[in-house]
């Protein structure tokens, strides 16, 4: 997280679901939900406002994930400054391996985009997508 940002936070007690929002004056609020999380896996909601990026980070685990909507993403590496138009569509769906490459995702169209990611763990403890500040 940058400067300026804040973590909200909360746990629903006798579900394995939290929701967290990051956001600045400046910036959107994106909206993730743990759906389900067992040492093996993570199955996360992930929803993303026109304009509105991830936070720079990596990939842990190898993840399926489904575009429930939007049009476009832009994947921007943080080494390089290299920016990779994504179009998405409703119902694609695709494997992603593990990635050290620091980058984050942007919501590049004009409407939400919400995706539903299935992580697979190695290591009960392992991060999924451990943010680099």
């Amino acid at each position: 997280m940058t400067t300026g940002q804040v973590l909200a936070f909360s746990m629903r007690s006798e579900q394995t679901s939290r929701i967290w929002a990051a956001a600045s004056t400046s910036e959107a609020i994106m909206r993730a939900e743990v759906i389900t999380e067992r040492d093996d896996l993570v199955i996360r909601r992930l929803v993303l406002e026109p304009g509105e990026a991830m936070p720079w980070h990596t990939d842990a685990c190898h993840r399926f994930s489904v575009v429930v909507r939007g049009e476009q993403l832009r994947l921007e590496f943080r080494d390089t400054g290299e920016r990779v138009p994504v179009p998405v569509r409703p119902g694609l769906a695709e494997w992603d391996k593990p990635s050290l490459r620091v980058h984050r995702a942007v919501n590049a169209g004009a409407s939400p985009y919400e995706e539903v990611v299935i992580f697979f763990r190695e290591e009960p403890s392992t991060d999924p997508q451990p943010v680099c500040p």
